[in-house]
């Protein structure tokens, strides 16, 4: 770093870091040699992580390997044509170009062994995070010192001669560690301070809005219509020819931060329903949660450990995924609340908390999401204990479109069956006691199985291989484990049938 810096810019630093580095790369590029030539030209790597990023081969190297497979090709062509050398020369020709290649990667391979070790790469984390701490506490800096004590100096003149790496280990008499503490503890005074956040159930929508958009996972383009005609209607001939729809559409622009397929899934669902009762049962109104307490709250036990990419995907994916809704027909036949919706489906902003005396990340969420609001104006939201959820079949997009059709049909039938013992309660008559009894079981056709998890038109054994995951769930709700979350199961040639506790 210059002596003649006017303005302090901590990122320009960071960039210095990476500049450096890639320079030892190139480097070590260099002097890397496969029978005496240069093998690459060069090589990037994460100052960061020490993952390969990317190299290129010499042209010479280029040319040597292109050559030697050229030569094995008409190798076999010859042999094809029956000419030319005999199987074994062909075989030698191939091994060779082959054995070129593995040499190449295994320089590769070599050179992040070697030169990113684990210390290093610990070392260069450690740098940069210092580097992205100072970015954070300079207007703290700059306030603390303006104090007296410190006679004037500049934030840019305490910096001028430390090198980055001499941030991790500044004496502890220095103005610069005296300046820093202090921020650090003016800071944690200004960020909110949060606890974790937790939850026995997980909130869960059977209205038939959030059945349809969550099976309809692809961007709409222009509005689509959703029948929302309820079955009571359907059976009606006074009324199954009305038109109750909902217009709705669903868009994912251009955004870059999206790191997966710019589609819905039941994973996304998921995680918007442990958001949802989160929000809804945060007494403190802070609305703040860690990605631990949504991991969790999705029926996750422990730590989040390497699960924290795979979800932070899916929260930048909703808040980039933008839904349009208006359920005006529907509201006013059913008497529903009107919602016409155009937005994201998660709010929230990324910020920073003091969580057990830390400075962490955190997730402020700003408003309810959109789909949970829907279906509590309806009166069809129910939760469903956590328990339920923890039966240790992985979280895969195919095993939670069947959990959640499961839980789904099996919430519903609760809801039907709760509906009719609060009635017993208040009077019994023998026609009740009949419905008690026939609400207690639950039919699923497999061939209704099939079409909505998305495999009616799959093969048999990938239908067999749903029908005992579809199993593995129902044991564990029959389960101590699983809270008895059903009484009993059945799986016959056509259908699936399941009795509930009353």
């Amino acid at each position: 770093m210059s002596d003649d810096r006017k303005v302090l810019d901590l990122q320009e630093l960071k960039q210095e870091i990476n500049a450096e580095l890639q320079q030892m790369s190139a480097h070590l590029a260099n002097i890397i040699t496969l029978d005496g030539e240069q093998v690459f030209s060069d090589i990037k790597t994460d100052p960061v992580t020490g993952d390969l990023l990317g190299y290129e081969i010499t042209p010479e190297m280029q040319a040597k390997i292109e050559a030697k497979t050229a030569a094995a090709e008409q190798v076999a062509k010859d042999i094809a044509n029956g000419e030319g050398p005999n199987a074994n020369e062909a075989r030698e020709a191939l091994k060779q170009a082959q054995a070129i290649a593995e040499q190449t990667r295994e320089a590769v391979r070599s050179f992040t062994r070697n030169i990113w070790t684990a210390e290093t790469r610990e070392h260069l984390r450690k740098v940069v995070n210092a580097l992205d701490e100072l970015e954070a506490l300079k207007p703290y800096l700059e306030a603390e010192l303006k104090k007296p004590e410190y006679n004037g100096v500049l934030l840019d003149d305490l910096l001028k001669d430390i090198t980055p790496a001499e941030l991790l280990t500044l004496p502890e008499d220095s103005p610069l560690y005296k300046a820093i503490e202090a921020a650090r503890s003016a800071r944690a005074e200004a960020l909110p301070v949060i606890d974790t956040h937790k939850t026995n159930t997980l909130n869960t929508p059977v209205d038939r809005v959030n059945f349809l958009a969550w099976n309809s996972f692809k961007e709409t383009g222009e509005q689509i219509a959703f029948n929302l005609m309820s079955e009571r209607d359907k059976g009606d001939p006074a009324r199954r020819d009305l038109n109750i729809t909902m217009r709705y559409s669903l868009s994912f622009g251009n955004d870059p931060n999206i790191k997966t397929t710019k589609e819905l899934n039941h994973y996304d669902r998921r995680l918007m329903q442990a958001v949802d009762t989160l929000y809804t049962n945060d007494a403190s109104g802070q609305h703040i949660y860690l990605m631990g307490d949504i991991y969790r709250a999705m029926g996750g036990k422990g730590d989040i450990g390497n699960r924290r990419e795979k979800l932070n995907n899916s929260l930048t994916k909703q808040a980039t995924a933008r839904v349009f809704m208006d359920n005006a027909d529907e509201a006013k036949h059913y008497n529903y609340p009107h919602i016409e919706y155009d937005g994201n489906i998660l709010y929230f902003e990324r910020i920073r908390v003091i969580y057990n005396g830390q400075e962490v990340e955190a997730l402020h969420f700003l408003r309810r999401p959109v789909f949970m609001e829907l279906a509590d104006g309806r009166k069809q939201i129910t939760d469903i204990p956590l328990k339920v959820l923890q039966s240790g079949v992985s979280q895969t997009d195919d095993n939670l479109r069947i959990e959640d059709y499961l839980l789904q049909r099996i919430a519903r039938q609760k809801n039907d069956l709760r509906k009719l013992l609060d009635q017993q309660a208040k009077k019994y008559t023998q026609e009740r006691q009949r419905k008690i009894k026939e609400a207690r079981q639950l039919t699923i056709l497999l061939d209704t199985f099939y079409a909505e998890i998305g495999k009616a038109k799959r093969k048999k054994e990938i239908k067999l291989r749903a029908v005992k995951t579809a199993e593995r769930y129902l044991k564990h709700y029959r389960s101590d484990a699983g809270g008895r979350y059903i009484d009993s199961y059945k799986i016959n040639d056509d259908r699936i049938i399941i009795t509930l506790p009353t």
